[in-house]
């Protein structure tokens, strides 16, 4: 089992933890999920997370994208800056099961 505060594994040696290839410890040196699904969580319930698989620094494709446009941060948060409320259901709905339908959509 994984120790999320040290990175280590539980077992008698410690094993490096897993990050993605490009993500290298800098910036947002994140580990990625350990389920390896997208990390984005939904700010519709602030519960249900995108069920794409995991690409970069733990985000799917498409949130990986939101992220390099400012659109949301290193931790999945909506960015301020996204003004576009269409824009903003798009990033929130994106992967997601279990939520009502995108009205945009509907």
């Amino acid at each position: 089992m994984l120790d999320l505060t040290t990175g280590t594994s539980s077992s008698t040696s410690p094993q490096p933890a897993e990050r993605s290839p490009s993500c290298g410890g800098a910036k947002m040196g994140q580990l990625m999920p350990a389920d390896g699904r997208c990390r984005f969580t939904s700010q519709f319930d602030g519960v249900t997370r995108c069920g794409d698989p995991a690409y970069d620094h733990g985000f799917c494709r498409f949130h990986r994208d939101a992220l390099d446009r400012g659109e949301i941060d290193g931790d999945g948060v909506m960015s301020d800056a996204c003004a576009d409320q269409r824009r903003r259901r798009e990033i929130s709905y994106h992967g997601m099961k279990g939520l009502p339908p995108n009205p945009d959509r509907a």
